[in-house]
């Protein structure tokens, strides 16, 4: 079976998004109780994180971390690496070695989506630019452990490595060697012919997982083959940990616990089937 995470929001990330925020103790008992391995920490900055709470909590409920994103810092305060203002740019930098540092305490590789930013044919926005601060990162990050993970995403919501393909290619380019892709089957259905051959044809590059269906509904709630994703994900021998990122509807406690049950469920029809 595989290893399955959800989101939860640092405890100073006070907003709303694909994520549970609140009380750790609430949280991690329930995540725990249903059969959650990991969680995947969603952060607004990388400084003011209670590291030492959070690590008490985790272990209190045998809970690691998947990995770390950082939604809330993009979507509260507009840090991004790639971006006009040069002061944003240096803040980004610096929150990008913190999330490295803090990496390295957990275990969890670092999630770069919407944090690359926008491009612009302007100084500090260029893929050119990007690939220069990652690559010095790549070097902070192995030298501590830490695996660097691109999350392709579909437009119109940010105009760079949307694709796949375009993002392997772009990594190929620029001669990374430490950073690996995070592949969102919400994204996918919007930026692939096939969300299962892109998976088999690009598996080297496959660091970690986003379940969600159309429209951000729980797994197998949607249109998308379910069955066919994890069956492939079983073939390729991946794993986990698989993070969802679906909308909290009902509430996050419901898509929680139902995002856990249907995912446990459709590996089970899968092996009946396949007997």
């Amino acid at each position: 079976m595989l290893e399955l995470s959800y989101p939860v929001l640092a405890l100073d990330a006070d907003i709303k998004m694909m994520a549970w925020g609140g009380d750790y103790d609430v949280i991690f008992s329930k995540l725990q109780s249903w059969g959650y391995k990991k969680v995947e920490l969603l952060i607004r900055n990388s400084d003011t994180v209670q590291v030492d709470l959070l690590t008490e909590k985790l272990q209190e409920y045998n809970l690691g971390l998947s990995q770390i994103a950082t939604g809330p810092m993009q979507r509260m305060d507009h840090i991004f690496l790639m971006s006009p203002d040069s002061l944003v740019r240096q803040t980004a930098v610096k929150q990008l070695y913190g999330l490295i540092e803090l990496g390295s305490k957990f275990k969890a590789p670092v999630v770069i989506a919407k944090f690359r930013g926008q491009t612009e044919d302007i100084p500090g926005c260029r893929m050119t630019d990007l690939a220069g601060v990652l690559h010095q990162a790549e070097d902070f990050a192995v030298s501590l452990g830490v695996e660097m993970l691109i999350e392709p995403q579909s437009a119109p919501g940010i105009n760079n490595l949307n694709s796949i393909e375009d993002s392997v290619q772009w990594i190929e380019a620029n001669n990374f060697k430490h950073i690996k892709l995070l592949m969102d089957t919400f994204h996918m259905a919007l930026t692939e012919d096939s969300i299962v051959e892109s998976m088999k044809k690009y598996s080297n590059y496959l660091g970690g997982i986003h379940f969600a269906d159309t429209e951000r509904r729980i797994p197998g709630l949607g249109t998308l083959d379910f069955s066919a994703i994890l069956d492939t994900l079983h073939r390729l021998q991946f794993h986990g940990p698989a993070s969802m990122e679906v909308k909290q509807i009902p509430d996050s406690e419901s898509a929680a616990y139902l995002s856990y049950r249907t995912i446990r469920y459709l590996e089970e029809w899968n092996r009946a089937v396949s007997v």
